[in-house]
């Protein structure tokens, strides 16, 4: 928990320092070291490495993509574990990146132009329709229908 406080203030003075990194990797190798069964206790290990390194960089596509092969790890420890709640746990995580992925990544954001009215209105339709949403970066989706006049 203190990993993810500390990453999300990454913009405060204290946070930005790279020893934050260091501490968090090696807490994460510590912690598989004091653990360890058997090779396979080297996964969790792996996972927490690759979660803080996604967090310290801080830019979500790469998150999205770092939590395959941070699922697959944890997946495979909880096989090896039998811990089935683990196990629909990662599964569902998988699932959640596959879809976000798709949703984020992948997917084209549909734009719709009217195709009736006087050509100013029409100009003006295509221009509202490329503009995009500060915050989120999506573009926006115009309706005749939903305009505000």
């Amino acid at each position: 928990m203190a990993r993810e406080v500390i990453f999300i203030n990454r913009e405060k003075r204290l946070a930005k320092s790279p020893l934050w990194l260091a501490l968090f990797l090696a807490l994460s190798v510590l912690s598989g070291i004091v653990t360890w069964k058997n090779a396979y206790s080297i996964f969790p290990c792996v996972a927490s490495a690759l979660a803080v390194i996604g967090f310290w960089i801080g830019r979500p596509k790469l998150s999205r993509f770092l939590s395959y092969p941070i699922s697959v790890s944890m997946l495979v420890y909880a096989i090896s574990n039998v811990a089935w709640l683990a196990i629909a746990n990662e599964v569902m995580s998988i699932c959640s990146s596959v879809i976000g992925n798709i949703r984020h990544d992948f997917k084209s954001k549909p734009v719709a132009v009217p195709t009736d009215g006087e050509p100013d209105e029409l100009m003006e339709a295509c221009g509202e329709a490329l503009a995009t949403d500060g915050e989120k970066g999506v573009a926006l989706e115009l309706d005749k229908d939903n305009r505000e006049e």
